[in-house]
């Protein structure tokens, strides 16, 4: 526990900073391409680890394995990160409670689909489960529903947002909308259809991942570059600790009630009640992200009139301090001269009065 409670820290600690690093490098249309493809890493390494999870330990015949191997990955990026990367200037280049439903709902079902899965087929009287990868192609599906939801994301963000200024929010609440059914059909359909049910998920994971790389984009907009860090630190506890910290314990329990005995088909049921509750968070959640639309465009404005003018006020410092080491010092010797100019000036102007 104490372990998992470091690598807490650690994956808290990268997740927060590194999206103000990136939008500090990039602006614009670069700034939301960097971000999805940084966001990759949520849906991918998700799918990756329910994959690599699963052939580790058959290979090994040890599931411990799979979390021997992972940590050499970070070690090569720590030492990548030490050598190669450079703190930029802040600023330089340049919707929490909906982003917390969509936590909610890719952490629920990262955390019980599996085995939801596997009790659906064992339900059916004549079905068994093992003779189905379900670990392995859910972790499949998972990884290209991302992959393929951060880039079409991203895509249409670049190529509205010159039309529809309040396209990120949109694209967000119209994706989590969409998928409220897909999500509804795919918690229906395993105890019919296995490779239904999969084609159910993929859909509506494809569509809960199209705002993962334009929710850092939008938040990092609307926060002056001083105060992003922060921001993004705040949004990440909330989003977490509401979202997918707090949903498996929340579907766990309502299932536990909904149980009558421990058999197969009253755990399945028990389950599939439990998680219809996340369709109506995708309605909520989706319905949250258009709501913040109405505000977007003139939070946006507000931090660009902010940043504009820190701009105009350091080179206006800047311009005087050159100015001031350009003029010459004068000399003890010239300061006899200066004095006499001066007088003969005022007697001038003496002579010119009288």
């Amino acid at each position: 526990m104490v372990l998992r409670c470091i690598v807490g820290i650690g994956e808290a600690s990268y997740s927060t900073l590194a999206p103000t690093i990136l939008t500090d490098l990039f602006s614009g249309n670069a700034r939301t391409s960097i971000l999805g493809f940084f966001y990759f890493a949520v849906p991918v390494g998700s799918g990756l680890g329910f994959v690599l999870g699963s052939v580790i330990a058959n290979a090994t015949h040890n599931w411990t394995w799979a979390l021997r191997i992972t940590p050499t990955l970070g070690v090569f990026c720590t030492l990548a990160l030490i050598a190669f990367h450079k703190d930029p200037p802040r600023g330089r280049a340049d919707v929490s409670l909906g982003f917390t439903g969509d936590c909610f709902v890719l952490g629920a079902l990262a955390w019980f689909s599996v085995d939801y899965i596997q009790d659906a087929i064992n339900a059916r009287g004549y079905g068994d489960a093992s003779k189905y990868p379900v670990a392995l192609l859910f972790g499949i599906s998972t990884c290209f529903a991302g992959l393929l939801g951060v880039v079409v994301g991203t895509a249409l963000a670049r190529a509205l947002r010159v039309y529809i200024t309040r396209i990120d929010a949109y694209i967000c609440g119209a994706g989590l909308l969409m998928s409220a059914p897909f999500v509804f059909a795919g918690l229906v359909s395993p105890i019919y259809s296995f490779y239904l049910c999969l084609g159910f998920v993929f859909v509506g994971q494809f569509l809960i991942c199209l705002n993962w790389a334009l929710i850092s984009d939008v938040t990092m907009s609307v926060v002056i570059p001083t105060r992003r860090a922060t921001a993004n630190a705040f949004q990440m506890l909330m989003s977490h600790a509401l979202g997918d910290a707090i949903s498996p314990f929340i579907i766990g329990l309502i299932a536990d009630t909904q149980m009558t005995s421990n058999e197969v088909t009253s755990r399945y049921l028990g389950m599939q009640r439990a998680l219809l509750m996340n369709v109506f968070v995708c309605i909520i959640a989706g319905f949250l992200f258009l709501c913040s639309s109405w505000f977007l465009e003139s939070a946006k404005a507000r931090v660009q009139f902010i940043v504009e003018a820190s701009q105009v006020n350091q080179f206006d410092v800047r311009e005087t301090e050159v100015e001031a080491e350009s003029q010459p010092l004068l000399r003890s010797d010239d300061l006899g001269t200066v004095r006499t100019q001066s007088w003969h000036s005022f007697a001038r102007t003496d002579l010119a009065l009288t």
